[in-house]
């Protein structure tokens, strides 16, 4: 019976391998492309989900962001995107690929500084709820802070801004990356428009690329339908040939020929014998 179910699984294997091979993977057709964020608004995300949970910041607007490998999205709404050095997504009908390079991407000489005279608690969501979102406290006066953007989050003081800093601490040999609370911080550095326009990209982003060993199968342009259809019509021959093969024999109790065992009382005699 192991044999037949091992055998089932091998020919199931070997026609879901044929039809439901794994899609090509994706390139930039011309790399390195460039996406310009044109308005305000525009997040990148750490997950190709249109929720609030999932945005990151607020992406300084008329600035860039480098497109990557085409997304894992599976509805087509996001770019897999870097904005300087932090990877995420945005979403393609916010941003503008162009052609080129632009001079000045990012808004890289962004920064701030710390003013709480307790130092300002790091955090790894825009939230003062819980404790545990509490990455390391960044020292009073620090400016060793690289802005990226903002988000809006809780209100920490009471009648103050809700508005917290995406940003990267810089701590001797050890970088950390979180938000602080911005009415607990200040001068951050006035983030000037970027006045490079270049042209819309046109063509194709992304084009499929095939593994070194592997060739494109006739087999997989046909829709999952059909595929199906074929698998079962491959595979129920195959198991009707396996039951004949292996189809069990009715066993029949021949009494007239086998010598039925009898158990007789042996005289004056308190045991019994076993005649073959």
């Amino acid at each position: 019976m192991k044999k037949i179910f091992f055998l089932i699984f091998f020919i199931f294997l070997f026609c879901t391998n044929i039809f439901f091979a794994a899609s090509p993977k994706t390139v930039l057709a011309e790399g390195p492309i460039f996406a310009k964020v044109e308005t305000s608004g525009v997040f990148l995300y750490n997950s190709p989900i249109s929720e609030e949970t999932y945005k990151v910041f607020e992406i300084p607007a008329t600035y860039y962001v480098e497109l990557l490998a085409d997304a894992k999205d599976e509805s087509g709404l996001f770019y897999s995107a870097r904005y300087i050095d932090v990877f995420g997504y945005v979403k393609k009908s916010e941003v503008l690929a162009v052609e080129g390079t632009p001079n000045h991407p990012f808004a890289t000489n962004a920064s701030f500084r710390i003013f709480s005279p307790s130092g300002l608690d790091l955090k790894s969501t825009p939230s003062n709820e819980t404790p545990f979102n509490r990455i390391v406290n960044v020292p009073y006066l620090c400016t060793d802070l690289v802005f990226y953007g903002q988000i809006l989050g809780d209100e920490m003081i009471p009648d103050k801004s809700n508005t917290w800093y995406y940003c990267k601490y810089i701590s001797g040999t050890s970088v950390y990356y979180g938000y602080l609370y911005s009415d607990l911080c200040d001068k951050l550095s006035t983030i000037p428009q970027n006045t490079e326009n270049l042209p819309k990209f046109e063509g194709e982003l992304f084009v499929p690329i095939l593994e070194p060993e592997a060739a494109p199968s006739p087999l997989s342009a046909l829709n999952i339908e059909v595929k199906l259809l074929v698998i079962i019509a491959v595979c129920l021959p195959c198991l009707a040939l396996i039951y004949l093969i292996f189809k069990p024999t009715k066993l029949v109790a021949d009494n007239g020929t086998e010598k039925s065992k009898k158990i007789k009382r042996l005289k004056k005699s308190e045991f019994y014998e076993l005649e073959d």
